[in-house]
């Protein structure tokens, strides 16, 4: 079964990145090792901790009975392995029994027949008869092989396994999201039938619709099990916790008890908050909004029944009343309109973006969704959006944006009138936040540079403080594992000044920050509230903040408050979420989307009004439809919200993915309009709208219009050929410089498609190991041993040259080196082999054993570690590598600082300088490109110099892919006293027989046919030079255009 295998490869995944101590039995099942995404691998590490802490608690519970764990459509999985590892006293006189259909029996019991690790566990066992149903017997694990719908059969079975009637059995069945592909009648009989074997107890996991199978992630779930032909028979009918609950006690089960999965991830009794915290040192994560969705939408059920003479008086039902968690409320409803229109087809898609509010030159709104992730990469673009209740005229357009930052997501922008629009961080990945900040200026459509972050941050919150143009900044993440518990005020002269802070908070991300009024000058005041602690917990301490500016260092006042009327509030739970949005509106606030603690977030709350109060603040209204009271509820998670006019907010973009069952995309833009300003006021509502509007408030819909791109600063275009104060725009001289496409690699086959195009690109958001976090320089020194010696390029000039030999080669100590390239020396290692560094390439794991075990290539780059030459380390001060080619491929992965590298496709090495039978040249590529060079012949008249520039700038965890023979040049781009750490491996894309053959330590010898050629070549030029000079020159010319019209027309 196709559910069977895809579940076991993600175990497997699981187990071997998060239980590297034990023994891993998965193996045995999975071919291959499949590196899963990690959304996916903690999704099923929260199932696997759920299943093994309710079997450890029957285990540990007191019991004269003969203790049975049945795996009810157990498929590959290992739980009895797992058990008597892990708790071997415990287990002792347990008898596991594995139960699913006789197929998958058979192939289980010739898996654990052949081989040892898994056999040990039988001791003394017997191979059931071809007829008999039970496959396999011993005293510690049996298997079944039967259909769970013969029942009769399954109980038979167990009583010859136990050697007793069933009913004298204490047993526990686990089905572990496998009844539910049953016909939901057979599903309720396994139930009901579990519950007559006297002592019994039932743990149950499957998928719930906790908000119906209308919510994208229900939708994308349900088609993904009918995809499978594996429908979900029984979520239908028990689509509720209640429902769930109610399933097991109509049917006898005297205690029953439930978590959803969210609810497990925060309860103590499956995983502590240190627990949860390593998780992130594993691997870096920061899907948080996917695993809620993803946790909420699967339940697990204990259910207990107990035989008469054990049962209390008093049966125990733990059920829940008949509704979600914090979903009835008393908080009265507010009519609004919500519009929606849909996006061109392949437009709009972007999640984790932000947007701002703009104009065009004729003074039309538009609202920018600036950035974030797309269907395959970041994005460095923005969409262009007509305002709601903008004019009808058509807007004036901006063109590119020149200079402006590199692509990233979970960023901030905030609006500071005049000043213009502040973006403030964000991420490439989890492991790699960003420091940098921009000033976009609305009239000139051009982004500033202006003062870093004193921290690099994603997640956090900037919120402007009145109509000035100060901001403050709270919370937010520091790396992947680290968030932030300090406040900064960004004035725009001074930068960012960290505030001085009276009381505690504790470290946040993904918080929610407003201001509330406030009448004292020199001071500001508001709200802070939601969040998420660095343990993964939902915030649900609120907070009031006042900002004192008196003294020069900012004073913060922090207080904790509460949620009025107090804790019993039945919005208490919905008010503190996490990536939520929230939109001021005169006195109130609009609180809208984000994920709560515990439970999907209830339709009723998803957009609430608040409102200050005396010691805290209330939730004062509900958004609900004007025409049928009905609860709004647009698609929010990863979406932009911005405010674009009294009363009216638009959502643009948003999307998810819905873990291992697909995507999700939001398909246009929502606006929602309501008399907020107005509430609680006695002035009368305005007046009605036109009858065109069918009576409805307005909410003109905001209207994609089109994608501009953001050009980095370190992308802009490079126009050639404009020294002296001449410019040549428009001849043939111009030389424009390609920005290296970013992309994400998803498998294999993508990876090899990629190979087989021929041209670099940039891949993203795959995993490189735990080096992006760890390669500190003392960590580096540490790990290697400070006084290992390393030999090293050491450059009198940033530039080097490797035709005039600027450098010198030193040999220095491995701590000499670090601390050198720290202090701004010029030196730059290109690790060789440890052993023979005259006659082996060099090898990671070999030459670097300590560092190599933080490093990994991705999965999907099979054809790279299975064809892999070298692999070098790479430590550079900041000092330029010299323009050159490699004969072989390579991927070049950054791990710490950032890099530029320009490239040039193989046809352009008779235009940059390289002498015949030479791989290097001495073009200083920067440098033409500072002085508008690269596009003339150097000597400032037109020329056509004919080359085709790719530019790429690498960050920590992108990965550079270079094909063969393509010329490039490298420039660190860290700040000062940052180093640029990377690995580059190269491999052998082309035939093996292409390559020369002996020795080759740098993987760098021509191809044999060029070497074999310049040979003949040598005894043509012999030839030929016994002729007149005249006649010599006439006939190398035409030898020389044959070979080429001879290569270049061959198949």
């Amino acid at each position: 079964m196709g559910t069977n295998s895809s579940s076991i490869v993600s175990k497997r995944s699981v187990e071997r990145l998060y239980y590297p101590e034990e023994p891993h039995f998965f193996r045995f099942f999975v071919n291959k090792f499949q590196r899963r995404a990690p959304l996916i691998n903690r999704g099923y590490l929260l199932r696997l901790k759920v299943i093994d802490t309710l079997v450890r608690q029957f285990l540990e519970e007191p019991s004269s009975r003969k203790k049975v764990v049945v795996n009810l459509g157990c498929g590959s999985d290992v739980l009895p392995w797992q058990c008597n590892t892990r708790y071997p006293e415990l287990s002792q006189d347990v008898l596991f029994v594995d139960v699913d259909f006789p197929d998958l029996m058979d192939k289980k019991r010739k898996v654990v027949l052949g081989t040892p690790e898994l056999r040990q566990l039988l001791g003394s066992h017997r191979v059931g008869a071809e007829s008999s149903p039970i496959y396999l017997r011993s005293e510690k694990y049996c298997q079944i092989g039967c259909d769970l719908r013969q029942l009769d059969l399954l109980r038979d079975c167990l009583s010859t396994l136990i050697g007793s009637p069933a009913a004298e059995g204490s047993f526990l069945f686990v089905a572990e999201v496998s009844i539910t592909y049953l016909e939901t009648l057979a599903a309720d009989q396994v139930i009901q039938w579990a519950g007559t074997l006297g002592n019994a107890n039932f743990c149950l996991l499957e998928q719930i619709l906790p908000d119906g199978p209308d919510h994208p992630f229900a939708q994308t779930m349900l088609k993904h099990f009918d995809k499978l032909k594996t429908p979900l028979r029984s979520v239908l009918q028990y689509p509720t916790v209640h429902s769930q609950e109610e399933r097991f006690v109509s049917r006898g089960w005297s205690d029953v008890q439930s978590w959803t999965l969210w609810e497990a991830w925060s309860d103590g009794q499956f995983m502590s908050s240190a627990e949860r915290k390593s998780l992130d040192h594993v691997e870096p994560f920061d899907e948080w909004e996917e695993l809620s969705l993803f946790a909420s939408h699967y339940i697990v059920v204990l259910a207990r029944t107990k035989t008469p003479s054990e049962e209390t008086e008093e049966s125990t039902r733990r059920c829940r009343p008949n509704s979600s968690p914090s979903s009835s409320s008393g908080v009265p409803p507010l009519p609004a309109t919500m519009t929606f229109r849909d996006y061109p087809s392949g437009r709009g898609q972007r999640r984790f973006a932000a947007a701002m509010l703009t104009e065009d030159l004729y003074g039309q709104s538009l609202i920018y969704n600036v950035m974030g992730q797309g269907p395959r990469s970041r994005l460095g673009s923005c969409d262009i959006h007509g305002a709601a209740g903008g004019s009808a005229q058509q807007p004036l357009l901006p063109g590119p944006q020149l200079g402006g930052p590199s692509a990233r997501v979970c960023h901030t922008l905030t609006d500071l009138g005049a000043l213009g629009v502040l973006l403030v961080g964000g991420r490439t990945s989890p492991a790699a936040a960003l420091q940098d900040c921009w000033l976009y200026k609305k009239v000139v459509n051009r982004w500033e540079r202006v003062h870093d972050l004193p921290v690099p941050l994603f997640r956090h919150s900037v919120l402007r403080l009145g109509s000035s143009a100060l901001a403050l900044l709270a919370g937010g993440k520091t790396n992947h594992h680290s968030a932030s518990s300090h406040f900064y005020l960004y004035h725009p002269e001074n930068g960012w000044v960290r505030c001085r802070v009276q009381g505690v908070l504790p470290a946040l991300f993904g918080l929610v920050l407003t201001e509330l009024p406030n009448s004292e000058p020199g001071s500001y005041r508001g709200l802070l509230y939601g969040g998420m602690l660095e343990d993964g917990i939902l915030n649900e301490q609120a907070y009031t903040w006042k900002l004192d500016l008196a003294d020069s260092q900012p004073l913060l006042a922090l207080r904790p408050c509460s949620v009025e009327p107090g804790e019993g509030n039945a919005e208490q739970q919905t008010l503190h979420r996490f990536g939520a949005f929230c939109i001021p509106q005169g006195e109130h606030s609009i609180l809208l989307g984000g994920v709560v603690a515990r439970c999907l977030l209830p339709r009723e709350s998803d957009m609430l009004v608040l409102k200050g109060t005396s010691s805290g603040f209330e939730a004062v209204a509900r958004l609900v439809d004007k025409d049928n009271a009905r609860s709004l509820r647009p698609f929010s998670i990863g979406g932009s919200v911005v405010g674009n006019g009294e009363d009216t907010f638009s959502i643009l973009g948003g999307g998810m993915t819905c873990f291992s069952m697909g995507s999700f995309w939001s398909k246009g833009n929502y606006t929602v309009h309501a008399d907020i300003v107005r509430l609680g006021k006695d002035t009368p509502p305005p007046p009605p709208p036109p009858a065109a509007t069918g009576g409805r408030m307005a909410a003109n819909p905001a209207t994609y219009l089109q994608t501009t791109e953001i050009v980095a600063a370190a992308d802009v275009v490079v126009q050639g050929a404009q020294s002296r104060g001449k410019t040549t725009s428009g001849n043939s001289s111009q030389s424009t410089t390609v920005v290296v496409r970013r992309v994400k690699v998803a498998s294999q086959e993508e990876f090899n498609q990629i190979l087989e195009t021929g041209k670099p690109v940039i891949i993203e958001g795959v995993d490189v190991g735990s080096c992006v976090a760890r390669w500190t320089p003392e960590y580096l020194v540490s790990t290697v041993g400070a006084h290992r010696k390393v030999l090293v390029h050491d450059s009198t000039t940033e530039k080097m040259d490797f035709n005039a030999k600027n450098f010198s080669y030193a040999t220095m100590s491995f701590e000499e080196l670090i601390r050198e390239a720290q202090a701004g020396r010029k030196v730059y290692l290109r690790a060789l082999s440890a052993a023979e560094p005259s006659n082996v390439a060099a090898k990671l794991e070999t030459d670097f054993p300590g560092l190599a075990e933080d490093f990994r290539l991705p999965t999907e780059l099979g054809f790279v570690s299975d064809n892999e030459f070298s692999s070098i380390l790479r430590i550079s001060g900041p000092v330029n590598m010299w323009l050159h080619y490699d004969v072989m491929a390579n991927v070049y992965v950054q791990v710490k600082g950032t890099k530029r590298l320009m490239l040039f496709p193989p046809g352009d090495l008779t235009r940059l300088g390289f002498a015949p039978g030479a791989s290097s040249s001495s073009v200083d590529v920067f440098g033409a490109l500072e002085q508008g060079l690269l596009g003339t012949d150097g000597d400032g008249t037109d020329g056509d110099a004919g080359v085709h520039p790719h530019e790429a700038a690498v960050g920590a965890g992108d990965i550079l892919y270079l094909p063969p023979l393509w010329l490039h040049t490298a420039q660190p781009t860290t700040r000062p006293g940052e180093l640029s750490v990377a690995v580059n491996v190269f491999f052998r894309s082309m035939a093996a027989g292409w390559y020369a053959t002996g020795r080759d330590i740098y993987g760098n010898r021509d191809l044999g046919p060029y070497e074999k050629g310049r040979q003949d070549v040598a005894k043509l030029a012999r030839s030929l030079c016994k002729l007149p000079r005249e006649a010599a020159g006439f006939y190398a010319d035409r030898l020389a255009e044959e070979l080429r019209q001879s290569v270049h027309n061959a198949d």
